[in-house]
């Protein structure tokens, strides 16, 4: 107050107040709801504005038009009691209907990445203190396609409308094409992409052989799958049948659980740790049995990155949605530099993971993910079907798919080859 006047601060304040639907600012809400310049809203669209100000999903003319009336009502009035307004003026303009724009050509999806990106873009440019332009990774046909692929297999299981999903999708240098946080923006503004930590389950069995690989074994390399107990623990397979002696390419193909265990503890876990770290990986791995399994939460986009390392010849990356920023004057705050890593482990071993992971598809549990070309992936389901993943790629991109509950409970037996691999599977069998 000593150095801006009340007019000043205001203004400061409603151009960067939230109202809703992901739009921040004055200006912008005026464009969102009313597809109009601040300088030609009516009295009435005005009031509505502000009045949503109060609680922005309460009041949002967009899903709650009769709330949001009312409420424009009462800032009409209380400017009458304040003597801001005259009556016979309220009574003109009480005439006027409100129209709302008609929704944005953008899917509720999208408003996922654009929150994800508003955080880094303030991170980026939080010193400049002006109007910015942000130029974005995002694709809108790869966006859209992959909305429609989450809805229209999630919408097949019409008993499961608890059920949530996400999906992410990445270039071989991170670059974030899509990314889709959950069913429904506006019913639920948390991004199961990003802010979702959740047991990844058997998609972090590539993490392990990946590090069996590189201490020399081969995909042809045997292991015992025969029951183990490390203390009072006992992995268990999901068929509940045990082999005697299978190759790390059959272990990996068909999910072996006892098998996996039994190898993360022969080479060591605090090797599995330091691979997943190399890739990118960056939660909090409990080093225990479990480990091997995917016990220890984890994002979808990091998740996801992590395979985009194994598919790009070994090259870690960091999932990034901001190409640029410039000032509404053009002058540039921030340029994304181009990022240079060194293979994480040889050609032949990323060469070897790569066949293990495509025989994934063609033979083992994400045989649903069979889109008729070269693709390699891998199904996760965590403990009690609470979770259920299918990440893979072809042809330069990398899909990650989740699923699960937001109360974290059990689902009806739904594992990684069955919705996320068909969610996958639609999205990429739609890519050109």
């Amino acid at each position: 107050e000593m150095s801006f006047t009340k007019e000043q601060i205001l203004t400061l304040y409603l151009n960067r107040v939230y109202f809703g639907s992901g739009v921040f600012g004055l200006r912008a809400a005026a464009e969102y709801y009313f597809g109009k310049a601040v300088s030609d809203l009516r009295l009435n669209e005005a009031a509505m504005l502000i009045g949503i100000l109060k609680a922005p999903s309460k009041y949002n003319p967009r899903t709650n038009f009769s709330v949001a009336k009312k409420r424009t009502t009462q800032v009409l009035n209380n400017m009458v009691r304040a003597g801001f307004l005259e009556k016979n003026i309220l009574r003109k303009h009480a005439k006027y209907r409100v129209k709302i724009k008609s929704q944005l050509n953008l899917q509720k999806g999208t408003w996922y990445f654009a929150d994800w990106i508003r955080e880094r873009a303030e991170a980026y440019a939080s010193n400049v203190h002006l109007n910015k332009r942000v130029f974005t990774t995002l694709d809108p046909s790869l966006q859209k396609k992959a909305e429609a692929a989450l809805s229209n297999q999630l919408n097949r299981f019409n008993s499961n409308k608890q059920l949530q999903g996400a999906v992410v999708v990445l270039d071989a240098t991170g670059k974030v094409l899509a990314m889709v946080g959950g069913r429904n923006y506006f019913k639920s503004k948390f991004n199961r992409a990003t802010q979702s930590r959740r047991q990844p389950g058997s998609v972090f069995k590539p993490v392990v052989f990946l590090a069996a690989l590189s201490t020399g074994l081969s995909p042809e390399t045997v292991i015992s799958d025969q029951p183990l107990d490390i203390g009072n623990w006992r992995p268990k397979n999901f068929d509940g049948v045990y082999r005697k002696q299978v190759s790390l390419r059959q272990a990996l193909q068909m999910s072996y659980n006892s098998a996996t265990v039994r190898l993360s503890e022969k080479i060591g876990r605090d090797l599995i740790i330091k691979m997943a770290h190399r890739l990118g990986i960056k939660a909090q791995l409990d080093n225990k049995p479990s480990l091997a399994l995917g016990s220890s939460g984890v994002s979808l986009i990091n998740m996801t990155a992590a395979y985009v390392a194994i598919s790009n010849g070994g090259f870690p990356v960091e999932p990034y949605g901001i190409s640029s920023i410039v000032t509404e004057k053009g002058e540039k705050i921030y340029t994304r530099r181009e990022q240079t890593s060194t293979p994480i482990v040889s050609s032949k071993v990323i060469k070897d993971m790569n066949l293990m992971l495509e025989d994934v598809i063609a033979r083992g549990t994400g045989k649903k993910a069979n889109i008729g070309r070269t693709a390699a992936g891998k199904t996760g389901t965590s403990q009690d079907y609470r979770d259920a993943w299918f990440i893979g790629y072809s042809e330069g991109l990398t899909v990650g798919v989740w699923v699960g509950r937001d109360d974290n409970r059990p689902m009806r037996k739904i594992t990684g080859g069955s919705i996320p691999a068909k969610i996958w599977a639609e999205f990429m069998v739609n890519v050109p």
